[in-house]
């Protein structure tokens, strides 16, 4: 077998590698996310019920520091869509510290940036609100 022969063998088994990588992240990413609507529904029924006994604490949800990826970026944009009257990143990174979420200083920023590059949010005035549906 040539060099040639053994590297393209290489990049094709590593490229098929890369493929199965992902669909098994897309699955995860997935699961995660139907696991947090269920979750979320039941956050809501039990905020609910506390409420109707005069329990006036929340019900504050953990991910785990090190959580699925994205899991961070999801809790963000979340925040975003909650936010009836826009968000500030300030406000987001004191939901994340309400949360237990320990993020970098910049990831905030990060993560606007980014989606606001792909239009999955808007700014105005300093505050961010999720795209308006069309």
């Amino acid at each position: 077998m040539s060099l040639y022969e053994m590297l393209q063998k290489k990049v094709d088994e590593l490229s098929e590698a890369v493929i199965e990588a992902q669909d098994k992240a897309k699955k995860a990413v997935a699961y995660v996310n139907e696991i947090e609507t269920k979750l979320s529904t039941y956050q809501s029924a039990l905020e609910a019920e506390m409420r109707d006994r005069g329990m006036l604490h929340a019900v504050v949800t953990k991910l785990p520091e090190n959580g699925p990826r994205g899991a961070k970026t999801d809790f963000i944009k979340k925040v975003i869509q909650k936010a009836e009257n826009g968000v500030t990143p300030g406000e987001i990174k004191e939901e994340l510290k309400k949360a237990g979420i320990k993020v970098h200083p910049n990831y905030t920023y990060a993560v606007l940036i980014r989606a606001k590059g792909k239009g999955e949010i808007i700014e105005k005035n300093g505050r961010y609100f999720p795209k308006p549906l069309t």
